[in-house]
């Protein structure tokens, strides 16, 4: 693949390659397919959304805080279960 220093976005510049490889014509023009472009439109409005959704939710949730307030006063919490897990993932070389 050679590389023109001249930043022309419109074209691919390449040897040795068949035609048609790459979305290139034998001349090096990039064949645009319109229904790519549709694709890429539609990502972008998919993650506007997403992003339009993620904006939506407050960053602070009651509920949320509410629930660690509660588990924080449970004695219980966290069970020795998970304390026993989460000691095995920090101490996974016992006899060291």
């Amino acid at each position: 693949m050679n590389i023109n220093p001249i930043g022309n976005s419109g074209y691919i510049y390449h040897s040795g390659m068949k035609q048609g490889a790459n979305g290139a014509n034998g001349s090096g023009e990039v064949r645009h397919d319109p229904a790519q472009a549709r694709g890429e439109r539609f990502k972008a409005d998919l993650s506007q959304g997403i992003r339009d959704r993620l904006a939506a939710i407050p960053e602070i949730r009651p509920e949320v805080v509410e629930r660690g307030k509660a588990l924080l006063a449970d004695p219980n919490y966290p069970s020795q279960e998970i304390v026993e897990k989460i000691a095995q993932y920090i101490t996974p070389f016992s006899e060291i």
